[in-house]
């Protein structure tokens, strides 16, 4: 009951967030002008730099889990690091998608 009334004060606590961020008329103005003056070539630089990061920290929660002879494709587990991302931009605190993680990993090893 505890865990679940913290993600629900973590996804109010984002929405609310959302909400101030996105009401004013003047503020989404701004963010559409910024998006609009940005420079492609480094947003793609930037999108790609991350992109490798995220892919370079896969590999090495495939590393970890293979020495503790875990074994699951490089695929599946890019899909489960990939969900543990979506809960830590989308929830405030930075363990939300470990934990997330760690759930379908348990799921998919019982062992």
């Amino acid at each position: 009951m505890k865990k679940i009334l913290i993600t629900l004060f973590q996804l109010s606590v984002t929405v609310a967030v959302l909400y101030w961020v996105y009401h004013d008329p003047n503020r989404r103005a701004q963010m559409v002008e910024a998006i609009r003056n940005a420079e492609y070539r480094w947003v793609v630089m930037g999108i790609l730099g991350y992109v490798v990061v995220e892919i370079a920290a896969a590999f090495r929660w495939h590393v970890l889990l293979k020495v503790q002879k875990i074994r699951l494709t490089l695929p599946r587990l890019s899909g489960l690091f990939l969900i543990g991302m979506f809960y830590n931009q989308f929830l405030p605190g930075g363990t939300g998608g470990d934990i997330m993680k760690s759930y379908y990993l348990l799921k998919e090893t019982p062992d």
